[in-house]
């Protein structure tokens, strides 16, 4: 099948898919292109595992040298890296199938075809994910422009960074599809509050005939729409959950391990260029359970209008009242939680948590500093 999407979106599933991350079937069926999309990321997960390997072997030459410390830290980066981008293009791989299912859903919610819209509104519409993915890009650029000048020609960060570019871009893969269900969410809250302004009218015994089974009919629709956008909920929790886990886990390694190692320099009267290197990382985990807040707190919206449109009948329309509180149910039992394979809610409370264990071990760290001065 042959999926349909907008400009704004094709090229940034064009991105993703260069760097393996997306499946086959992006405007054509082409066999030789099927082919080549499954076999392009079993060929990258083999070669940063090579990469990494060859890295721990020559450990002497790759990673810093001058004392225990930093060459541990250095090898628990690697290591780290290497773990999540593994998990990441296994999962791509494996979970073809459910990536497909998610953007087949997607299209058959669009009520109109793409041919009318033109790139201002594909950009108002995304502008959310296009601030955060542009900003990540000049971030990195920037970072690699500090690498160029502090660290020219520098083995472990000319093997690091590649590593550090792919986690980073299936973190925004993971955002651009929380953000698309945010979207199709958010179209389904603004009908559901057009929907109660019609409700006052019906609920007040006014109105046009033929009212009452109009509003039905849009009722069950909305459920339709709900129930679809559940589903592209499931598939992609089904296509990322271990990868959430996998990437958050290792950018979190990653900002503990160079934000001790920075003031570990500091601390010895080194110049380093490690806090301004992990700039980009500090934002990944923020957008992303930002974004995935922001997208949970829309079903909430919805559950608010729907009850308010249930309160205006009182029972005393019956057929309506009842199909409200089936569409009430219907958003208690398939509630929309993104947790990645279920360890924990992606949400600002994760967001505290995050950033309050990170605050914890660098006082731990900073009190126990002196007795690093003779490792």
């Amino acid at each position: 099948m042959v999926v349909q999407v907008s400009s704004f979106l094709h090229w940034h599933l064009k991105i993703f898919q260069v760097l393996g991350f997306c499946f086959e079937n992006i405007g054509s069926d082409n066999v030789n292109r099927k082919r080549w999309s499954y076999l392009w990321p079993c060929f990258l997960m083999i070669a940063f595992n090579v990469v990494a390997l060859m890295s721990l072997c020559n450990s002497e030459v790759v990673f810093f040298a001058n004392d225990s410390f930093g060459f541990f830290n250095d090898v628990l980066k690697v290591v780290a890296a290497d773990i999540a981008v593994t998990i990441s293009y296994m999962e791509s791989i494996l979970k073809r199938s459910s990536c497909h299912k998610f953007w087949s859903i997607y299209c058959k919610l669009q009520e109109q075809k793409w041919e009318w819209t033109n790139w201002q509104e594909e950009l108002r519409e995304n502008f959310r994910f296009a601030i955060m993915f542009y900003t990540f890009i000049i971030c990195e650029a920037l970072v690699l422009l500090i690498l160029a000048i502090a660290y020219p020609f520098q083995l472990f960060w000319s093997i690091y960074f590649p590593f550090i570019i792919v986690i980073h871009l299936r973190n925004m893969q993971v955002i651009f599809h929380v953000e698309l269900i945010r979207l199709e969410l958010l179209k389904l809250r603004d009908d559901l509050i057009r929907m109660a302004d019609y409700s006052k009218f019906l609920a007040q015994g006014k109105g046009f005939r033929g009212l009452e089974n109009f509003f039905h009919f849009k009722i069950v629709e909305k459920q339709r729409n709900y129930q679809m956008i559940y589903e592209m909920y499931e598939h992609f929790q089904n296509t990322f959950g271990f990868s959430i886990c996998a990437v958050l886990l290792m950018i979190y390694v990653r900002i503990l391990v160079d934000s001790y190692f920075g003031y570990y320099n500091v601390y010895h009267g080194s110049i380093t260029f490690e806090i301004f290197v992990v700039t980009p990382a500090f934002m990944q985990i923020p957008m992303f359970l930002i974004s995935s807040k922001c997208c949970m707190d829309v079903v909430k919206s919805i559950t608010l209008n729907l009850h308010g449109i249930i309160s205006q009948f009182n029972d005393q329309n019956i057929i309506i009242s009842t199909q409200l509180q089936n569409f009430s149910l219907q958003i208690l039992h398939q509630e929309i939680i993104i947790n990645g394979i279920g360890i924990s809610r992606m949400d600002g409370y994760m967001l505290t948590r995050v950033i309050g264990s990170i605050t914890t071990y660098m006082i731990f760290f900073i009190q126990f500093m002196p007795k690093f001065s003779n490792v």
